[in-house]
């Protein structure tokens, strides 16, 4: 006898269908037939119901039903139609008029549009949304910003390199998981899913996916943000497919803001093909389905860079001459090419150069799949994904060298469906990803051997303050990860409650190696330092005795028990536990040197253990998840939902690769040194040899995890209200809120602590302060000392696909509020905590707090007409996608350290009666910023040329921090519409077979949407920096056209 379902299913690859069965009078048939139907592959499963009427079906594959329930007695009543999407339940209830079993009554309709049954907050990309709508390199990710709730890290995205960045319910977008057919898929150091080339290939092999953006089920774990669930597509009993190219380049596409003459609009060409191809082996038991892409993209990009003026080359800068200018800076400072004639002079020595360079870009993408039955109660499918990838980018405005980008990713997904009994499924699932990427450098140019102070490296990276860098990055690197994962979950039906258990056991190897700091890296505090070979930093790693090859390991297990209990026959409680432990990292080799804790401050390289482990592993991680979903009417028309739950990120080996934490003595040893041992400032240059005589071929810094680490955690609670409007159409409000504790921060504890707090409030510290401990220039913890908070309201319109269109609206009102938004100072809106002195002082908007965010699509298919012009007029559609966004927040800094209390960002005093977000009004000019003709008087704020007013802001006194807060500033909003127009060619030669021609525009209206802009106010010696305020990147192409053909049979 089938009893009460799986409420919610939230399976990785599958979905439920339930019900009631009554009669016309309402009363429940017990011991009804109940047989559905996967009208896809043939694939049927028979239950009864339970002795309420109520029966479940849950693990089914993904398709188009037919149910049909039967009792003796009672005529036969057919529901078709039914879609079942990934780890969503369809409700279907049956009432049975009193008659022959023979006589059948058929329903034709889809599953109800109201979620009556479950607090997560979810949202799906269905196959037509991800084959309809417009997308831009046919990334399929860029679809997630569609749900509630969801918005884009701009910030984020623009600095990895690796896709979309995806902040869920304000959560970090490094919070996230990704999977793939259930697999975990996740980058090790970015957290997004893309490759090298930031493009999410697969459209033709995606089914669907869903993103659980709050409250989900204790199933899902390793998460204290979302969850992106990625389902492949499978065969059918129809063999099925497609064909395709598309194409773009730049006499299709507009000029982009900044393409400026002398330059003009640089060359562009993409082209994206491939096919795929599905359908039987054996009927209505065996499937495959197959599919390959690939991208060939050659992109010129204008770059507005900043170069040494000619006065600046010959000694001169900001009218001072310098008689004797360090021989080796000059030579590194000629390599520069000269400034655009008639471009902007920043007036500190620098000026714009603009130049276009060409990325090439090569992406192949494959996916393999085959489903087979075993038996009526066992089914199996198996999938493979490989995903290579490069991109060839030169680098800076010198273009002495290139980077060389690389990836080749594969994915393996093996899961097995076994029906013990009709009350008792187990669903098993292997999995495995490999990640294997590459960042190498190829030199472009012969360069001076005089460059040179450590061969083979043919010179070091020593950038001139204020302009461009030289393109000389840490190269090579390899990462290799393999993860392998085993799953298992079951779920057994008992009465008014179903069970679902199981557990989570993953196994993580990376192998690294990361050549950093081989060649030296110099740091000036200035142009003019620059020019006299006065450094205010040198990080340098001996190429004869540091070792980059590390191996580690690490054990995750979580096990959960989940328990969806039907209350009431309009009420469902949801009650689940979730634990799960990350064991502490490990390197097979032992190479892994910690200092100990009650060393830190007076401990040296001699005292650094290279046997123990980093960090003790949390043992506490255990995650409730509460949750209640009332049919307000009975109807499943109208349902009210609140959840609550606490959701942790793993302390996992991304902390210790991502900072460098094994850069340290005696395996890896970075000289880092500030001044000289007698005190004196650093003179450049210095060879190894000169180096290591000098400092000591030890490191100057400790990187490590602090011992004891609480895994960093999330708290979620939700109240929403649905109600279904139309016969396709829902509407959704709701608030989501969220504390998050134990947020990661590489910590800062070398620095001095003040020397007094004065009676308002406000730290004083020394002029000439000590270290807290003197062998060590930085003592940086990987601790979980930020926090994080977060208050959302969330409205959503959907109207579902019928009668020709679909159209759906979410917008989000959200303000995320946290300490630091990133693990490292590199991340956005990341950056170093001191730890025991009010790291609150740090709280601020988040890097990826949005305001506002809206975003509509819809599609529609014009009706066909009658007659001979039915060709020519029908078989069109129309899709749109729309974005508005408010911009995202930054920091004004300074660039020294005038408090000598951080080695993070300082900032600057905010000037008395002045906004600390100043992006209004018009430029007058101050002492520190005079009016120029750059920038004149009048000049209106928060265009590109002066996004913000310089003269609110003066530099901080020496003695104390600034007191102007963190993120106060919003940046630019964004506003892109996309288009699609389709036209349908009905084939001959099977029925259903098209060839379609799609004219995709992307940013149609040609909207400008900046970046935010330059934001350091003062250099390291207090002095105005010119380019503050300054945008010279957007965030978005200008309009683009992308024409497509695709053969579907």
């Amino acid at each position: 006898m089938m009893l009460w379902p799986a409420v919610y299913s939230q399976g990785q690859t599958t979905g439920t269908i339930s019900g009631t069965v009554r009669d016309t009078s309402g009363a429940v048939l017990p011991g009804a037939a109940v047989g559905l139907l996967n009208e896809d592959t043939g694939i049927s499963r028979s239950i009864q119901s339970d002795s309420g009427g109520r029966y479940a079906a849950p693990a089914l594959s993904l398709g188009n039903y037919r149910v049909t329930a039967s009792l003796e007695g009672f005529q036969t009543q057919v529901r078709s139609g039914i879609v079942l999407t990934v780890g969503r339940e369809a409700v279907v209830n049956f009432e049975l008029p009193v008659g022959a079993i023979t006589q059948t009554v058929e329903v034709t309709g889809e599953a109800p549009l109201v979620e009556t049954t479950s607090a997560t907050l979810e949202g799906l990309v269905d196959d037509k949304k991800i084959r309809d709508l417009p997308l831009n390199a046919r990334s399929y990710l860029d679809l997630a910003l569609l749900q509630s709730g969801v918005v884009l890290s701009r910030a984020a995205s623009s600095n990895t390199g690796m896709g979309t960045q995806l902040s869920i319910s304000g959560a970090r977008p490094n919070s996230n998981v990704f999977k793939l057919d259930g697999t975990d898929i996740t980058d090790m150091f970015q957290k997004g899913v893309a490759s090298t080339t930031t493009v999410a290939l697969g459209v033709e092999a995606v089914r669907e996916f869903s993103v659980l953006t709050h409250n989900y089920s204790a199933e899902q774990g390793k998460a204290a943000g979302g969850v992106v669930n990625v389902v492949t597509r499978s065969g059918t009993n129809r063999l099925s497919g497609s064909v395709f190219e598309f194409l773009r380049n730049d006499n299709l596409d507009a000029r982009k803001f900044f393409d400026r003459e002398p330059i003009g609009k640089p060359e562009f060409k993409r082209n994206q093909f491939g096919f795929s191809l599905g359908g039987p082996i054996m009927k209505d038991r065996t499937f495959f389905f197959g599919n390959y892409e690939g991208l060939r993209d050659r992109e010129g990009r204008t770059a507005i860079s900043n170069v040494p003026t000619e006065a600046a080359r010959q000694g001169i800068i900001r009218g001072v001459v310098f008689p004797n200018p360090n021989a080796l800076a000059m030579r590194y400072m000629r390599l520069y090419p000269l400034p655009t004639p008639g471009a902007l002079d920043n007036g500190d020595g620098t000026a714009q150069y603009i130049s276009t360079d060409r990325t090439t870009t090569n992406q192949n993408y494959v996916t393999v799949r085959v489903d087979h039955k075993l038996s009526d109660a066992d089914s199996i499918f198996a999938r493979y994904t490989f995903d290579k990838a490069s991109v060839f980018s030169p680098q800076g405005p010198v273009n002495l060298w290139a980077n060389f980008d690389g990836n080749k990713n594969q994915y393996v997904t093996i899961e097995e469906t076994k029906i013990l009994t009709p009350t008792l499924i187990n669903v098993f699932r292997a999995g495995f990803s490999r990640q294997n990427s590459f960042i190498g450098t190829e030199q472009l140019v012969d360069l001076d051997p005089a460059l040179s102070l450590n061969p083979p490296f043919p010179m070091v990276d020593a950038s001139p303050p204020g302009a461009d860098g030289l393109g000389v990055n840490d190269a090579p690197r390899y990462f290799r990860r393999n993860l392998y994962e085993i799953v298992d979950n079951v779920t057994h039906t008992r009465g008014a409650h179903s069970l679902k258990f199981g557990f989570q056991n993953q196994r993580d190897q990376q192998n690294i190696d990361f050549q950093t700091r081989l060649r030296g890296r110099w740091s000036f505090s200035s142009l003019e330092n620059y020019v006299q070979g006065i450094s205010s930093r040198v990080e340098f790693a001996p190429p004869s005795i540091a070792d980059p090859i590390r191996t580690f390991r690490q054990n995750y297990f979580g096990l959960y028990l989940q328990d969806d209990i039907r209350a009431r026959q309009n009420l469902t409680v949801n009650l689940g536990l979730r634990y799960e432990y990350m064991g502490a990292g490990s390197e097979k080799h032992g190479k892994q040197p910690y200092l100990p804790d009650q060393l830190l401050y007076t401990g040296s390289n001699a005292d650094i253990i290279t046997a123990a482990p980093w960090w003790e592993a949390p043992k506490r991680n255990f995650g409730p998840r509460v949750g209640l979903a009332w049919d307000l009417f009975g109807a499943g028309r109208t349902a009210i939902r609140a959840g609550f739950g606490i959701f942790y990120d793993p302390v996992e080996l991304s902390w210790i690769s991502s900072v460098g934490a094994w850069r340290m003595s005696p395996f890896y040893p970075v000289i880092d040194a500030r001044r000289l041992p007698n005190g004196n400032p650093l003179t450049f240059p210095l060879n190894e040899a000169q180096m290591i005589a000098t400092f000591g071929a030890e490191s100057r810094q400790v990187y490590q995890v602090e011992r004891k680490p609480n895994s960093p955690s999330s708290i979620h609670f939700n109240f929403s209200l649905q109600q279904q409007l139309t016969a396709d159409t829902v509407v959704k409000v709701g608030y989501s809120g969220s504390r998050s504790p134990h947020q990661v921060v590489l910590a800062q504890y070398a620095q001095a602590l003040p020397v007094e707090i004065l009676p308002d409030g406000r730290p004083r510290f020394s002029t000439s302060p000590s270290l807290a401990n003197p062998r060590y220039e930085g003592i940086n913890l990987i601790s979980g000392m930020a926090d994080g908070f977060y208050h959302g309201l969330q409205l959503e319109v959907n109207k579902r696909f019928a009668r020709g269109f679909q159209v759906q609206g979410s917008y989000t009102w959200g303000k995320s509020i946290d300490d630091t938004s990133g693990q490292r100072p590199s991340d956005a809106g990341g950056g170093n905590i001191r730890p025991d002195f009010r790291h609150r002082l740090y709280r601020g908007l988040s890097a990826h707090d949005v305001r506002h965010n809206l975003t509509i699509n819809s599609t529609y298919d014009v009706p066909s007409v009658a007659g001979m012009l039915n060709p020519v007029l029908g078989g069109w559609q129309v899709s749109t996608l729309m974005s508005f966004a408010s911009g995202q927040p930054f920091t004004v800094s300074q660039g020294t350290t005038t408090s000598s209390a951080l080695l993070g960002v300082n900032r600057p005093d905010l000037v008395p009666g002045a906004s600390n977000n100043p992006v209004e009004g018009t430029f007058q000019g101050c002492t520190a910023f005079p009016v120029t003709a750059a920038r004149p008087a009048g000049l209106r704020f928060g265009g590109p040329d002066l996004y913000l007013d310089p003269c609110a802001f003066s530099a901080s006194n020496a003695q104390f921090f600034g007191n102007v807060g963190r993120s106060t500033v919003i940046g630019p909003g964004l506003a892109t519409v996309d288009f699609s127009l389709v036209k349908n060619f009905p084939l001959p030669i099977r029925e259903g077979a098209q060839a379609q021609f799609r004219a995709e525009f992307f940013n149609i209206l040609n909207r400008a949407n900046f970046r935010n802009p330059s934001s350091q106010v003062f250099d390291g010696q207090a002095r105005a920096v010119n380019t503050v305020g300054r945008i010279t990147n957007t965030s978005t192409s200008a309009r683009q056209i992308q024409f497509g053909l695709k053969l579907i049979f």
